[in-house]
């Protein structure tokens, strides 16, 4: 709360100051003002301030001039003043070049200000190089501007955009008669741009008249650190005028803004400073670099005809920089196709390295941004940006940077988009906000893992776990590791499937146990290729798990899932003796802490119990373990040695006194009576007593007589049923024969007959005929039932016993065979 009130308070402080300076500003309805940035204009009268459009919200600079700043002079003198600046104004509007100064709203007036509106700009070049003119207003300047350094190639392109400047205006028969720092505003791409045409006279021929009253108002005065001889000897002025005020212009650049001569605003002083120039001593160029001297001794020179005009000072070797050339190619890009582009932006990146960084940052970037909307070249272009962005600081990247680079994180096509991004993918992440990687990082990485070449799959792979971190829980659960699983699965390559596993491998620490091991772990017995590398990367993962203090593999899915499926990969012939050691080693690992954490807790349980006990009447029952079970399996089941087997322990009372409750136990069974049914029962009379008639009603049955009952009825009725069923079959068959129905059934039923016993393995045969019909497709189980024993299908049955069971004098012979 402390923070946002500190930054509500310098609002309204900054709101009321503005109010205060900017009281009657004619565009305050059309333009948001910001910022004070400079001064410009003769004498500095003008203050430019930061602005943006209302209707457009483009930004745009607004040019102030309060009336009582010039209350010092006489009222005639301040409106020959306004008057003289109105008019330079309208020349400026009028004329139309891109070395000009853009006026985007013309000149407005109240009763307090003027006021006019160009093109976003930085501040005027007297501020840079701190060239003011004696009685001008005292300014603060911004603390930007203040540490604003020129840098060669930005001084040598400005020079030749002042220059181009001067060639359009003299061809257009044009002198501007006053070129100096304060005529000259640098925007906000660091372009320098020509303004201040308040003495700007037309050429009637060679020469034009050029009239100053040296006892007006300073504001409407030249500065006479930069006029020309002719024109304060002679009133008189050409081109050649021009560009002795840009030679001037040199030397103050390179001179922390001071100039050959200093004629403190004074026309007498400027008279005796120009009979000097006629012998003007090559020592005062030493400061310059040492290509410019002879260059700028000639613009200097005091016959106007030995001066070279604007465009033989483009083409000096001076100007003729690579620097400078790249930045004039990047303004002329409009006239370019796309071939030549191209050759311009690959040459483009040593070029920014020596460039500073306000100029890459707002001179170059724009004009490749410009190239966003054209997939096809953003490929040449982004090395430049990428460059550009390793120089700026996170706020500088978010506020000119991201939002024209947000398309080029859309593109997928050519791949090589993709590629130069993720190379860069670190340089990306630490330069945007978490919600920007959210919003744009993290789409292009997904676009990027389902894309069909294997340099960009394998080298996304490469950088996600620099910003998995970043990535929220739900989009890593249901997005990341989905589409990392799928193509690591899907892939053919064992490569792009190893680089999966490590991906995977280093995002482990950065996910939820649970998510760790129910989407990664669980997952990994899905992979089916068995290469080598595959395999190690797999061991790799769960070190990585079973060792992380945050994650950790339990128990249970080791026992049950994990060592179940590293167990068969020991034997795995891809595997050489160092990656087989490194399996084994991870298994004896895994079993160890199995065994460490079960055994743990089953003390624990034991501890538990035997406290249970202690405290409790009744003692716990023990559970043998498999030796002593075995071992009691194994011993002799006579009392005498299994007595031997218990003495061999050490028993306690407990186990004493059970054994005797299970010997008391055994000894009642021995010796009582067994059961004999009787199976002549018949019923009482009614005269016995009531308690004879219940023990009748719970005689014992003989069970024995009862199943034999009922097997026979059942047996009989299959026997009964058998003809007909066997008549049906054969009805249905479609051979041609007669079955014989003449069986001699004494001989069959003989017990000595070598029919007596049938096998359902043997093939039936038809009496009468010598060849053995195949067998019937029906099926005989289902017909007569399941005669055989639990014994196998190749077992018989006694057909002899069929008339004897049926009977009744020898069922009593069969139940006392049974029972002996």
């Amino acid at each position: 709360m402390d923070y946002l009130s500190r930054i509500k308070s310098t609002v309204v402080d900054t709101v009321s100051n503005l109010s205060s300076v900017l009281t009657g500003n004619p565009l305050s309805g059309q333009y948001e003002i910001g910022s004070y940035l400079g001064s410009y204009g003769p004498g500095l009268h003008w203050k430019m301030f930061d602005a943006i459009k209302r209707s457009t919200r483009e930004e745009a600079c607004v040019f102030l001039l309060e009336k009582k700043s010039l209350d010092r002079y006489s009222k005639s003198e301040r409106d020959y003043v306004l008057n003289f600046l109105k008019q330079g104004v309208a020349q400026l509007t009028r004329l139309r070049h891109p070395a000009v100064l853009t006026v985007s709203h013309p000149l407005e007036e109240s009763r307090e200000a003027f006021a006019f509106a160009t093109e976003a700009c930085f501040c005027s070049l007297a501020n840079v190089v701190k060239c003011d003119r004696p009685g001008s207003p005292s300014v603060d300047l911004p603390e930007a501007v203040k540490e604003y350094k020129l840098h060669e190639v930005e001084i040598k392109y400005g020079l030749a955009q002042v220059a181009e400047a001067l060639a359009f205006l003299h061809q257009a028969k044009r002198v501007h008669g006053n070129i100096c720092p304060e005529m000259i505003v640098i925007n906000k791409k660091g372009a320098w741009k020509l303004a201040g045409f308040d003495l700007c006279v037309t050429l009637t021929g060679d020469n034009a008249r050029y009239d100053f009253d040296t006892t007006s108002p300073q504001a409407c005065q030249p500065n006479y650190d930069f006029i020309a001889p002719e024109c304060a000897n002679d009133h008189s002025c050409t081109p050649s005028s021009d560009m002795y005020s840009l030679g001037v212009l040199v030397f103050s650049v390179h001179s922390n803004g001071s100039t050959p001569y200093s004629t403190r605003n004074n026309f007498q002083t400027l008279k005796a400073c120009l009979d000097q120039m006629k012998t003007f001593p090559k020592s005062k160029l030493q400061g310059l670099p040492k290509g410019a001297q002879d260059h700028v001794r000639l613009l200097l020179s005091y016959n106007s005809k030995l001066r070279p005009d604007a465009h033989e000072f483009l083409k000096l070797p001076y100007l003729e920089d690579i620097g400078v050339k790249t930045l004039r190619d990047l303004d002329n890009l409009y006239q370019l196709d796309k071939v030549a582009k191209s050759y311009i932006f690959k040459g483009l990146p040593p070029v920014i390295e020596k460039l500073p960084k306000r100029m890459s940052l707002y001179r170059v970037l724009p004009c490749l941004a410009a190239e966003y909307v054209n997939p096809e070249m953003v490929p040449f272009i982004l090395p430049s940006v990428l460059l550009i962005i390793e120089m700026t600081t996170k706020e500088e990247f978010v506020a000119s940077i991201l939002p024209d680079m947000q398309r080029v994180f859309t593109y997928t096509q050519p791949v090589h988009i993709m590629y130069l991004l993720l190379q860069k993918m670190d340089l990306l992440i630490s330069k945007c906000p978490p919600e920007a990687v959210r919003d744009h990082l993290l789409p292009m990485v997904y676009r990027s893992l389902e894309c069909n070449s294997q340099q960009i799959q394998e080298l996304c792979l490469g950088t996600l776990p620099d910003f998995c971190h970043l990535v929220e829980y739900g989009s890593m659960k249901n997005s990341l590791l989905p589409k990392v699983k799928k193509l690591c699965v899907v892939t053919s390559l064992t490569s792009t499937r190893v680089k999966c596993l490590v991906c995977l491998g280093k995002i482990l620490e950065h996910l939820d146990k649970w998510v760790a091991l129910d989407d990664v772990i669980a997952w990994l017995p899905e992979i089916k290729s068995r290469d080598s590398a595959v395999l190690m990367a797999i061991i790799g993962i769960y070190k990585v798990a079973l060792h992380h203090s945050k994650l950790g593999i339990t128990k249970e899915i080791l026992a049950c899932k994990v060592i179940p499926f590293l167990v068969p990969l020991v034997i795995e012939g891809s595997l050489n003796l160092s990656q087989f050691n490194q399996v084994v080693s991870l298994i004896k690992e895994m079993l160890a802490q199995v065994e460490n954490e079960h055994r743990t807790k089953l003390e624990q349980t034991d501890t538990s119990r035997e406290d249970q006990a202690n405290s409790s009447a009744t003692s716990p029952i023990n559970s043998p373990n498999a030796d002593e079970l075995f071992a009691e399996l194994s011993s002799d089941t006579n009392p005498t040695s299994r007595s031997k087997v218990v003495s061999n322990k050490t028993l306690s009372l407990e186990d004493k006194q059970r054994m005797v409750q299970q010997e008391d136990a055994m000894s009642m069974l021995v010796n009582q009576a067994p059961l004999t049914p009787d199976l002549g029962l018949q019923a009482k009379p009614q005269s016995e007593s009531r308690f004879a008639a219940q023990n009748s009603k719970t005689a014992a049955k003989d069970l024995t007589s009862s199943l034999i009952n009922s097997n026979m009825i059942s047996l009989q009725n299959k026997t009964n049923n058998l003809r007909p069923r066997q008549q049906t079959q054969q009805r249905q068959q479609q051979q041609s024969f007669q079955p014989n129905y003449n069986i001699d059934t004494q001989t069959l039923m003989s017990p000595t007959s070598p029919t007596n016993s049938w096998s359902k393995t043997e093939s039936w045969s038809v009496s009468g005929n010598n060849s053995t019909s195949k067998q019937s497709s029906t099926n005989w189980d289902d017909n007569w039932g399941d005669w055989s024993s639990p014994a196998g299908n190749k077992s018989t049955l006694d057909l002899s016993e069929f008339d004897t069971l049926t009977l009744e004098s020898k069922k009593n012979d069969i139940l006392r065979r049974n029972k002996s």
